[in-house]
């Protein structure tokens, strides 16, 4: 749901944590946000290979994008907070 609303509204970024593209993106002047996509190699809720087909999505409308695979399942970790807290310092400070 973050990408499938979150890109066509005036934000400042987005993070997507274990997350994917529900729907095909529609074109749009203005897309330029940063996004951060962290996704376990280990998700048995939402499987890896969408995290990969978003990201291939969203590389081809050349977005700032920072992805991360990591090896955990379907949860937030403290290495998950401390990419969220580099990414919001980035790009927000």
């Amino acid at each position: 749901m973050t990408l499938d609303v979150g890109l066509y509204l005036p934000l400042g970024g987005l993070m997507v944590l274990s997350g994917y593209l529900h729907s095909p993106i529609r074109e749009h002047d203005e897309l330029s946000l940063p996004i951060l996509i962290v996704h376990g190699s280990l998700d048995t809720v939402v499987p890896l290979s969408a995290a990969q087909q978003t990201h291939a999505a969203l590389t081809q409308l050349a977005l700032p994008i920072q992805y991360h695979e990591l090896e955990m399942g379907h949860e937030i970790d403290f290495s998950v907070l401390k990419l969220m807290q580099n990414f919001v310092r980035q790009n927000f400070s």
